[in-house]
C-alpha cells in the first residue's frame, strides 16, 4: 500500500518541479535579455563619437540618431509582445488592441455597470 501512495505522488512531484524548471528558465531568459538591452544602448553609446566624425553629424543629428534608435527599439519591443501574445492563445485575435479601447474591459471604470 505505500508504494500504491508513493507512485501517485511522483507524478505531481514531477509536476512541480517542471514549473520550477520553467520558472527558472523565464528568469534567466529575462535576466539574459535585460543584459542585451543594456549592452546595445551601451554599444550605441559608445559609437556615438565616431558616427559624428564619420558622418559628419551635428550634435542635432546626433540626438536624431538616438530619437530613431529609441522609435525603432521600442517597435521591435511592442511587436515582439504582440507575438508573444498571439502564439500563447493559439491565434491572433486582436481583443486587447480592442479592449484597450474599451470602458468595458475594466472593471470599475466609470463605463462600466454593475460594479
Amino acid at each position: 500500500m505505500s508504494n500504491h501512495i508513493r507512485s501517485r505522488e511522483r507524478p505531481e512531484a514531477a509536476l512541480a518541479s517542471d514549473s520550477q524548471r520553467r520558472r527558472w528558465l523565464v528568469l534567466a531568459v529575462t535576466v539574459a535579455a535585460q543584459f542585451m538591452v543594456i549592452l546595445d544602448v551601451s554599444v550605441v553609446n559608445v559609437a556615438l563619437p565616431s558616427i559624428k566624425h564619420d558622418l559628419h553629424f551635428s550634435q542635432e543629428g546626433l540626438q536624431w540618431v538616438i530619437t530613431a534608435y529609441s522609435i525603432l527599439f521600442g517597435g521591435a519591443l511592442l511587436l515582439g509582445g504582440r507575438l508573444a501574445i498571439c502564439s500563447d492563445e493559439g491565434g491572433c485575435s486582436w481583443q486587447v488592441s480592442r479592449c484597450s479601447r474599451s470602458a468595458r474591459c475594466f472593471p470599475g471604470s466609470p463605463g462600466r455597470k454593475g460594479r
